[in-house]
């Protein structure tokens, strides 16, 4: 019941929203801008799964979240302000029509995906769950994990300035003072402290579950959290979503560990990520003079269509692909492996389609900073009729490390399936360089360092 509740509260906001759209004022190419909120509200009406599972499952939470705010606040902010243009050059309102309805077949396409396929990968788990292994905290050490950690140390006694990176929410001053060593390899150094970072927090974690399941005493919970409220609190860059995502692999990694103090984790790191997210938010707002019209809503509505990959930034993606010619498989592999460690220096940039994307962004190369949409490589990729795709592949990674993170009963793999999860559920907000990045440079090496853990202990135990 509490289900359908929320699903008739959303339609009946999608669907209110819809008629605002209607009745409202549009620039030429949104006139069939309102098919957004109110597929969406159906959608969710009349598709139970799309909603029903998402407390157990970071990766479908975030795809929730992210898809009421594109299809729906988006679009009203938008109406509000006639889907004012505060940067880049605007697209033809043919590609704006178009690419209204690339959304909307996505969005179809994706929900129906979902509904289909949450019996074999959400359903289950709720059958599954009784007879879930606890998670196991024992073998927690092993001469791996002191390996990477050490090299983790290594790297920073090489290169000092990889500290730089990091800061308190509360000093942000200078974060664009952060340079770069030129060294060839410098980005296989970052990529080992950032693990070895990673495992320390992990196996502290770990370490105070299993003193709490030995002793019983609460302090190991209160360590816990402040262990975690800390990593909140020190960052690494500007962005408050990559912020957010991993705000959220360690909130359910935590909370799955302490189960039953649920509750007061929740509460404590919900505080925490708010904190942080909101002294960014301040800082972008107030401390770098870059933003000083933000309390005009029409930079709102052309943030939320940049962040959102809104109506606007999909039509520069098909301008995009009238304007340039590419051989798809050496367009694939170039934006797959543009920003994973290691090889993105061999590469060259201009010719992927962040870079192609930016350039017809802002018509020059000044800047990078424009993420192309994930339909947009499709469309790029595949052309319109496969232009759902990627999503379709980045939905089912989704789903399918949904499962094993809710099913996994080893703590390390179970933060592994949490964060990529959460990175593969804002699929409509990033792309699959992104996706791609987070993929290999992190997941991929942590599960590679489990497994090696994992192999180490089964021949101890031999």
């Amino acid at each position: 019941m509490k289900n359908l509740a929320m699903r008739m509260a959303l339609f009946l906001i999608s669907f209110l929203v819809s008629i605002i759209s209607l009745v409202s004022y549009l620039p030429p190419g949104y006139k069939m801008v309102f098919l957004l909120p109110l597929t969406y509200g159906l959608l969710i009406l009349i598709l139970p799964s799309i909603t029903r599972f998402m407390i157990n499952n970071a990766g479908l939470l975030i795809f929730n979240i992210v898809a009421f705010v594109r299809y729906v606040i988006l679009v009203l902010v938008g109406v509000l302000t006639g889907f004012s243009i505060w940067r880049g050059i605007p697209p033809g309102s043919s590609y704006i029509n178009s690419s209204i309805l690339v959304m909307f077949c996505e969005m179809i396409t994706v929900f129906i995906f979902i509904q289909i396929m949450s019996k074999k990968y959400y359903s289950s788990t709720i059958i599954q769950v009784s007879n879930k292994k606890e998670i196991n905290t024992r073998n927690i050490n092993s001469f791996v994990l002191k390996i990477f950690i050490l090299l983790g140390i290594i790297s920073v006694i090489l290169f000092p300035e990889i500290i730089s990176k990091f800061r308190f929410v509360t000093n942000l001053d200078d974060f664009t003072d952060y340079q770069r060593n030129d060294f060839p390899l410098f980005g296989l150094f970052e990529l080992l402290f950032n693990m070895a970072r990673i495992l320390v927090l992990l196996s502290l974690i770990i370490y105070w579950k299993k003193k709490h399941e030995l002793t019983g005493k609460f302090k190991y919970v209160l360590f816990t959290i402040g262990l975690s409220l800390l990593n909140l609190v020190i960052v690494t860059g500007l962005s408050r979503f990559s912020i957010l995502i991993s705000a959220v692999a360690i909130l359910y990694f935590v909370t799955k560990l302490f189960n039953k103090h649920k509750k007061m984790i929740f509460l404590s790191l919900m505080t925490g990520i708010i904190f942080s997210v909101t002294i960014v938010s301040l800082y972008k707002f107030f401390g770098r003079n870059e933003n000083d019209s933000f309390a005009d809503l029409a930079w709102w509505s052309d943030t939320l269509q940049m962040y959102f990959s809104g109506p606007k930034n999909v039509a520069i993606a098909l301008t995009m692909k009238d304007r340039f010619d590419i051989n798809i498989v050496i367009q694939i592999f170039v934006d797959l492996f543009s920003s994973v460690a290691g090889i993105a220096g061999l590469l060259n940039l201009s010719l992927s389609t962040v870079g192609l994307y930016n350039l017809t962004y802002y018509g020059s190369t000044v800047s990078v900073d424009q993420i192309v949409p994930i339909v947009g490589q499709g469309v790029f990729y595949f052309g319109y009729i496969g232009s759902f795709i990627p999503s379709i592949i980045a939905a089912w990674l989704m789903m399918k490390f949904d499962n094993k993170a809710f099913l996994t009963n080893n703590p390390y793999s179970s933060y592994a399936y949490y964060f990529i999860a959460t990175w593969f559920g804002a699929f409509m907000m990033v792309n699959w360089t992104i996706l791609f990045s987070h993929f290999i440079n992190t997941f991929v090496l942590l599960m590679i360092i489990i497994k090696m853990n994992d192999r180490i202990i089964l021949n101890n135990k031999k």
